[in-house]
């Protein structure tokens, strides 16, 4: 039977694991050139069960001027990679990504996302290869489809690793800001995130 400790234990790695979900999709959308604003978390249960019922969002601003089909494509691709990034990091540990958490996680709170994919994916799919007559065979098209969704979701993967740092540190501190007042909204805003990754890159130097 688990102990009050490793419930708290886990419960305080959970936290941990929305707040750097969050951190993925906003560090993976500022590094493709999307606008962002703040971090919201609020931890919404009775604080003693393992599976933390929460609200969590990271403000992404999806305006952009698409003037060609072209840069729709662009723009498609980026936000299934912004998409993809949140169970992605969700799953970092110890700085590296965990595929079978990122599994789980892509299977549960982090399902909208892979939903909100498919339907980006359909659409780039025909944008790119609208025309390709093979893709009119449905294991043609599942095969197309199938390719597009791992070419994106490496390349999400690829982000997410290369600031693995930032998104732990900022996943850290969005979930000890949350935890510190439960039922209240936690936010980071873009000026603090912005002050911890000067942080980061100071120590590094």
């Amino acid at each position: 039977m688990p102990t009050v400790k490793s419930i708290v234990e886990q419960r305080q790695v959970a936290v941990q694991r929305i707040g750097q979900h969050e951190a993925g999709h906003w560090i993976v959308a500022r590094v493709l050139g999307f606008q962002v604003g703040p971090l919201m978390l609020r931890l919404t249960g009775r604080g003693n069960e393992v599976a933390v019922a929460h609200e969590a969002s990271a403000t992404i601003y999806l305006q952009r001027n698409l003037p060609a089909v072209g840069d729709i494509a662009t723009y498609l691709r980026e936000r299934i990679q912004v998409l993809y990034a949140g169970a992605l990091a969700q799953a970092l540990t110890e700085g590296s990504i965990d595929e079978l958490m990122t599994k789980e996680a892509q299977a549960d709170n982090a399902k909208s996302d892979v939903d909100k994919a498919a339907e980006h994916l359909e659409l780039l799919l025909n944008i790119e290869r609208g025309g390709d007559q093979a893709l009119l065979q449905p294991s043609a098209r599942l095969d197309a489809r199938n390719a597009l969704c791992n070419e994106l979701f490496q390349l999400a993967a690829s982000l997410v690793q290369d600031h693995a740092l930032e998104i732990v540190q900022i996943g850290q501190e969005l979930a000890y800001r949350a935890a510190q007042y439960p039922s209240r909204k936690a936010l980071l805003t873009v000026a603090e995130i912005e002050t911890l990754l000067s942080g980061l890159s100071r120590q590094e130097r």
